[in-house]
């Protein structure tokens, strides 16, 4: 599949996405979202580390998407604690999936944590491709280990509350069924 077709792919699946959010009961959302900020534990999430942040260079794509080229020798990674590497590869970002209304929070803006959220694509895009083998459970929590690795190391501010919510968001059944393909 050719880059263009997968940035197509990639594009058509978040507008899926968005209407699904759309269109979802007020009940549904509001039972998992309430889980989600009860089960998101930042003292256990463990700490990892980025290399080369600064060698990110995003290429302006379209409104609100940027293509992500990464640098030949010095690529960018997120090394987590067990000692896992992701080396994200040129893909599409959108800087995260949150919704625009939460934007209004600069702590929730999709490109204030950038770094974790890039790695989190790239294992997600990864996923559809067919390239890893990684569970959803296992994406998310390497997303999560990443956004507390920004805030612990003063790249973004600490908060327990936007962690928890960046949580809800990555744990939810819009989620899960964009992972799916839903």
């Amino acid at each position: 599949m050719s880059r263009c077709d997968r940035y197509t792919e990639k594009i058509a699946r978040r507008e899926k996405l968005d209407d699904r959010t759309t269109v979802s009961t007020e009940l549904r959302t509001r039972d998992y979202v309430i889980d989600d900020l009860i089960a998101a534990d930042y003292g256990a999430t463990q700490i990892g580390s980025f290399q080369n942040v600064d060698k990110l260079f995003l290429r302006w794509d379209r409104p609100d998407w940027f293509e992500y080229i990464p640098d030949a020798d010095t690529p960018f990674s997120f090394t987590r604690a067990s000692g896992e590497t992701i080396t994200p590869g040129q893909i599409l970002t959108d800087g995260g999936t949150i919704p625009r209304w939460f934007w209004v929070n600069k702590n929730f803006s999709p490109w204030g944590h950038v770094p974790a959220f890039l790695v989190h694509d790239w294992e997600f895009d990864q996923h559809h491709a067919g390239t890893i083998q990684k569970s959803f459970d296992d994406v998310r929590d390497t997303m999560m280990e990443a956004l507390k690795t920004l805030m612990e190391t003063g790249v973004t501010p600490k908060s327990e509350n936007v962690f928890r919510a960046i949580y809800a968001g990555i744990n939810s059944w819009i989620a899960k069924d964009y992972w799916a393909g839903v």
